[in-house]
C-alpha cells in the first residue's frame, strides 16, 4: 500500500512553492467490497495536501473479510506523507560520538542446594546467603 501511495501521490504545487513537508491523517470509509466510499480529513496540513491525500485514498482498493453475507462497513485510518525533494540545505558537520561507557555487572543471584534442614539466613560480606531444603 505504501508503494501505491508514493507512485500516486503527487506534491500541489502551492505546497512545493511553500516548501511544506509534512503528514496528512485521512479516515477511509470502506464498503464490503473493498471500495473506498468515503474519506475524510483528520489532521490537515493545508496548501492543497488535504484534497491530494483524499484524491489518493479513493484509488485505494482492499481486500475484505467476508462476514456470512453482512454488508458492513469498514473503517481505517493512515497517515500520507508529504516529503519535498531533496534540499539544498549547507552541509552540517557530524560531531563524532563519544565512546559508549561500559554497563557495570548487574549482581548475580546463586541458589544451592543442600539435603540438610533448613537454617536461618547468614549474613555474609556481600549480601545474604538462604538453604532450600527439598
Amino acid at each position: 500500500m505504501l508503494e501505491f501511495l508514493k507512485s500516486q501521490l503527487q506534491i500541489p504545487e502551492e505546497a512545493r512553492k511553500a516548501g511544506i513537508e509534512g503528514t496528512v491523517r485521512v479516515r477511509l470509509d470502506i464498503d464490503f467490497r473493498g471500495k473506498v466510499t468515503g474519506a475524510h480529513v483528520v489532521n490537515h496540513l493545508g496548501y492543497g495536501c488535504d484534497e491530494e491525500a483524499v484524491r489518493v485514498v479513493h484509488l485505494l482498493k482492499f481486500d475484505v473479510p467476508r462476514n456470512r453475507g453482512v454488508k458492513t462497513i469498514y473503517h481505517k485510518t493512515i497517515n500520507i506523507h508529504f516529503k519535498q525533494g531533496a534540499r539544498q540545505e549547507a552541509a552540517v558537520p557530524v560531531q563524532p560520538t563519544p565512546p559508549a561507557m561500559p554497563v557495570p555487572e548487574s549482581p548475580s543471584v546463586q541458589y544451592t542446594v543442600v539435603s540438610s534442614p533448613a537454617k536461618k539466613p547468614t549474613q555474609k560480606k556481600d549480601g545474604y546467603s538462604y538453604n532450600i531444603s527439598i
